[in-house]
Order: structure tokens, then sequence, then C-alpha cells
């Protein structure tokens, strides 16, 4: 027991490597730590061996500092020593330098930022929003992975340029309550070269997602959307275009607490127009309150029905199996997860049950009205209405009803200027008689 208990405190010695006062190294994750420093001197990079190798580094000073030169100058020390495809931790910093090209070289994996103000310069000089700036900026360039922590403050918009020429995989945002991203002036031959992946906004209270937020300029290559948040108070919901233009997207992940609200506030409009075809479906309802009730089958229908998808539901367990989760088993859109596994009982009878054409019938009403002298009629199937082309129709009739009575005074007119002319040859010493006509 003794001998056991030594060999692990020398294998613990072996692995882990006090460097100096505020860094120190962890062979076995091949991790270099340092934390508590007051100024970037303090690390002291320069003196470190070639028998050190570096997959994660991780940077946390006592106290807030710039991400600037002197970080800089740090990082070109060890950059013998890191791996390719290396993790990056950085927290309590107050600014970060744009220019900082020292990332591009090491060939780094992911960069985690957390605890930290999500201020950025260019040379130490304020940042300026210009996209003829772009090429100067090198910071995310050659990431994989962006992840903002949850105790990031966003001190100002993000300014696109940020992501010039990215070939992320993926971008993940926490704690967002409203748009991060700066506005910026494009001409028609400009563009950002982006390419991001995933976005995933996590832990959040954003309360509305449209396009300021999704910018086609930088998610333009957008393959996969999750979004979660865990707040009761906030009701989520997705404009209805917002994906129409992302023909690429090929999944989409929900997880609130209100799910029930988000249902009905949005409609499931956002996947109906969602400008891909074919795609994934993960429904999650963290407080397990929502059944999929029949009321809302029209929802689901409306919105799903000429989409090629599959789907995930985590919900309440005790659940009935509703007709709208039948749907969406008999479709064979939904995955068998716990949460429906027993509605796949007596499967049959449940489909018999539902008359789902009785169902889609009324989700697509048709009613028409007739009297003596007129006949009215609204026609609404999957959702579209016919009352624009009834007004189209309508309005050739008014235009040329105007026409005619524009018409009758030139008429009127006329036949009195040839009767006048006609009474003046024949009598031309009387006085015209104005009441003639």
């Amino acid at each position: 027991m003794k001998k056991s208990f030594i060999t692990f405190l020398w294998l613990f010695h072996f692995s882990h490597q006090q460097l100096s006062e505020w860094c120190f190294y962890d062979r076995s994750k091949l991790e270099l730590k340092c934390d508590n420093f007051t100024d970037f001197k303090n690390l002291n990079f320069e003196s470190l061996n070639d028998s050190i190798s570096i997959k994660h580094l991780y940077l946390k000073p006592e106290s807030q500092l710039d991400f600037d030169y002197l970080a800089a100058f740090q990082l070109d020390q060890i950059t013998r020593l890191v791996q390719k495809q290396s993790t990056i931790t950085l927290k309590n910093f107050k600014s970060f330098d744009a220019s900082i090209n020292e990332f591009l070289i090491w060939q780094s994996a992911s960069i985690f930022i957390d605890e930290s103000k999500l201020n950025f310069t260019n040379n130490e000089e304020q940042f300026n929003c210009d996209l003829s700036k772009s090429s100067m900026v090198k910071f995310f360039r050659n990431f994989k992975e962006i992840q903002f922590g949850k105790n990031v403050e966003y001190e100002e918009l993000f300014c696109p340029i940020l992501f010039y020429r990215i070939n992320l995989q993926s971008l993940q945002l926490s704690n967002i309550n409203s748009n991060i991203f700066s506005t910026i002036e494009f001409d028609v031959s400009n563009s950002l070269y982006s390419n991001i992946a995933n976005l995933i906004i996590k832990d959040s209270e954003l309360e509305y997602l449209d396009s300021s937020l999704l910018d086609k300029k930088i998610f333009g290559n957008l393959k996969s959307f999750s979004y979660s948040s865990n707040s009761e108070n906030v009701k989520f919901s997705i404009q209805n275009q917002v994906f129409s233009s992302f023909s690429q997207i090929q999944s989409f992940e929900i997880s609130l607490n209100n799910f029930a609200d988000f249902v009905l506030q949005s409609n499931l409009t956002w996947l109906k127009n969602a400008g891909s075809q074919e795609f994934q479906l993960v429904l999650n309802d963290n407080s397990k309150s929502y059944i999929y009730p029949e009321k809302d089958f029209c929802i689901f229908y409306n919105s799903l029905s000429k989409k090629n998808f599959t789907s995930s539901i985590f919900t309440n367990e005790t659940a009935e199996c509703s007709c709208t989760l039948v749907w969406l088993l008999k479709s064979g859109r939904l995955k068998s997860t716990s949460n429906v596994k027993k509605c796949e009982k007596d499967f049959e009878e449940l489909v018999k049950n539902c008359s789902f054409d009785e169902k889609i019938d009324e989700c697509n009403p048709y009613t028409t009205t007739t009297t003596t002298t007129t006949t009215t009629t609204t026609f609404e199937k999957e959702g579209v209405s016919m009352e624009k082309e009834i007004i189209w129709s309508i309005i050739p009739a008014l235009i040329g009803l105007v026409g005619v009575l524009l018409f009758i005074p030139f008429v009127a007119y006329y036949i009195y200027y040839i009767r006048r002319k006609n009474y003046r040859k024949k009598y031309p010493h009387e006085k015209e008689n104005v009441n003639y006509y």
C-alpha cells in the first residue's frame, strides 16, 4: 500500500512540473497553465526548453489585462512547442488586439474566451469597422471552433470583418439577449468570404431571432443552428423568413423551458419557409410540460408536411400519444426516443382513431357562400389564401369603370361643339342663344 502511494506521488510529481511562480506544466495532458500573473513579462516563456510539448494553453491573469503585443511576444516564444490542433483558453481580459496573427501560425483548433470583455482593437488603436481593413484582422482567422463563455461581457457590437475569410466548424455564443453584430456597408463586389458551418446560441435570453443576428454575409453557408435557454421568463420566437435563404442548413435544435409558448407564437412558420427541404429537427422541452396536444396538430402539419425531415423529441414521458405525435411517427419522421416509445404499441389502432384525412382537411378549410345576386368564395389550401387572386381580378374592372366615367364628359362636349358650330353657320347674324343647348 505504502509502495503504491509512493509510486502515485512520483508519477504525479513527474507529470506536474512547476515552471515558475505563475505557470505549471501537466505532462499527462500536455497542458501549460498560467494564472494569477500581473504582467505578460511574468510568464517568461522564452526560458522554456524543447522538452515541453503544448496541446492546451490556459491563461488567466490576476486582474484584467489587454491581450496585446506583449501577449503576442510571449506567444512567439512557444510557437515551436505548440502542437497542431491545440486548444486555447483565455480568461479575465479586457480587450483583444484583432491584428495578432500568432494563432494563425499555430494552426490551432479551438479557442475558448470567458470572464472577459469583448472589446477589440487593431494595432492598439480603436477598432474601425471598415471593410478595407479586413486583411489586417487575423485573430480568429485559423481557428476551427470559437466559444464565448456565459460570463463574457459584450461591451460593443461585433464588427463582421472579425470573421473575414474564416472557416469555422462551430461558433458558440453564450448569454446573449440581443443582436451582437454591427452593420457594415457592402458593395456588390465585396464579400467576407466567411464559412461558418454550425452556430450554437447557448444559455441565452434572446427574445427574437431575426436577420440582424443571422446576417447572411456572415452565416451564408450555415449547416446547423442550435438555440437553448433555461430562462422561464423569456418567450423566444423566430422571424418567419429568417432561414428562407439558407439552402444548405441540415439541422435545427431548440431547447426551451416554455416550449408551448414558442410553438404558439411562431406557429413554426420559420420551418415551413426554411430554404432547405431536408433537415434534422431536435425539440427539447426542458420543463417537460409540453405534450404535443391535439390542438397543435395543424401547426406541425402545415409547417412540416412538405419537408423531408427527421425529428427527435424530448418532453414529458408520461404524456399521452396525441395525434400530433402519431402523425410524426406515421410519417416515419420521428426518431424513437423514450418519450414516444410507448406510442409504437397498438400503433395501427392509434392511426385509425386519429382519422388523419379529416384532420388534414380541418387544417386547410374551404367555405362557399352563395346568394341570389352574388357568389363569394374563399378558398384556402395548405395555408395559401386565394383572396389576393380575387382582388387582382376586380382591379381591371375598376380601371375600366373609371375610364368610362372619364370618357362621358368628352363625348358630351364634342356633341355640344358640333351643334354650336352648325347653329352659327345657319344664323351668322343672330346673337347666339347661350341657353340653346
